[in-house]
């Protein structure tokens, strides 16, 4: 499933700079960017994924999910990671017995592999830069700021469907946009 989402007052300028149009970037990137997803998930688990088609992606009870998060900065820019999947169908990859714990490690372990390859990916570096991941988390899923767009997929690993979402946005918290908050 390939969409691409707009969040409403998009910035025009970063600093004097012109920004370039993150909308456009994602779009040039959403095919390789659910390639990533879909292959790393893959050799994560040893198993074949597929791309999901956007008419069979349903949506899912947040009561009855996982999810994790990961935010990954850099000067200008972050991207914000965010994988979903059904909770249910996420423990049927585990049938050793393994805790909660350890299976909710696995799924942001799984998050963070799947930034890395994003983050590697040269064409991914030469729109936003260098990003820097951080820990992924569970719980919630991170949220964008007005200006933010993204990007969103699924994929199939053994049979069920992971959801994610890619959203980039100018840098919230760093210097660029905070010069007040650096040291002089």
């Amino acid at each position: 499933m390939l969409t691409l989402e707009k969040k409403s007052n998009s910035l025009s300028k970063l600093n004097g700079l012109p920004e370039i149009s993150l909308e456009r970037a994602l779009s040039r990137l959403a095919s390789s960017m659910t390639r990533a997803a879909a292959e790393t998930a893959g050799a994560f688990f040893c198993t074949k994924t597929s791309e999901g088609a956007s008419w069979e992606v349903p949506r899912l009870s947040y009561q009855e999910s996982i999810f994790c998060s990961q935010i990954n900065m850099g000067e200008k820019y972050e991207m914000l990671c965010n994988l979903a999947v059904d909770k249910s169908d996420w423990t049927k990859m585990f049938t050793s017995g393994e805790s909660d714990l350890f299976q909710m490690d696995t799924f942001c372990e799984l998050a963070n592999c799947i930034c890395g390859t994003v983050l590697a990916d040269p064409s991914f570096a030469d729109e936003f830069g260098n990003l820097i991941p951080c820990v992924p988390f569970s719980g919630v899923s991170a949220q964008g700021h007005p200006g933010s767009k993204t990007f969103r997929g699924a994929f199939r690993l053994s049979g069920f469907l992971v959801h994610f979402s890619f959203t980039v946005q100018e840098c919230s918290i760093c210097a660029v946009n905070h010069p007040q908050s650096v040291a002089a």
